[in-house]
Formats: C-alpha cells, sequence, structure tokens
C-alpha cells in the first residue's frame, strides 16, 4: 500500500512545525546580523502558501465545505482573510 504524504503527516502539525523553524532560521539570520539569501524569502513563501493550501484542502474535505474555483491564487491575494473566515465559518464564533 502506497502513503503519501499527506497520510503520514497532519496538515496543521506541518503547518505549526513548517513555522516555527522557518521563524527559527529569521531569528539566526537576525540574530546574527547576516542577511539572509533572497532565495530563502522566495521559498519561504512559496512553501507557506502550499502548506496553507494543504491544510485548507483537507480540513475542507474533513469538514465537507466546498473550496473555492482556484485555492492558489485566492490564497496568494487574500489568505488572512480568508483563514479567518474559514476558522470562523466552520468552527464558529
Amino acid at each position: 500500500m502506497a502513503f503519501t504524504v499527506s497520510r503520514i503527516f497532519s496538515p496543521a502539525a506541518f503547518l505549526y512545525s513548517f513555522v516555527v523553524i522557518a521563524q527559527f532560521a529569521f531569528g539566526f539570520y537576525l540574530g546574527k546580523q547576516i542577511e539572509p539569501s533572497p532565495a530563502l524569502g522566495l521559498v519561504y513563501q512559496f512553501a507557506f502558501l502550499w502548506v496553507v493550501g494543504w491544510w485548507l484542502v483537507k480540513d475542507g474535505r474533513e469538514r465537507h465545505v466546498a473550496a473555492v474555483y482556484d485555492v492558489g491564487f485566492f490564497l496568494s491575494i487574500a489568505w488572512p482573510i480568508v483563514m479567518t473566515y474559514y476558522l470562523v465559518k466552520t468552527r464558529g464564533a
């Protein structure tokens, strides 16, 4: 039986771990007063949107909430608003 990453790892735990590790890395650069590579910032942005999108899609399937047509573009434009609305809608105020 083939296992995928989504079956092994929880998207929420992966999101929390990713944010902690990335912020630790940025704090290390800040503490050493070294300018991080622009590629690091670019990879961070893409990876963060991917993890948030993965979590939204999986959580939406579990809670039977329909997703928007183009989740990737929608997340890249308005992810703070989308996340707030989604959490209030699925879990209540």
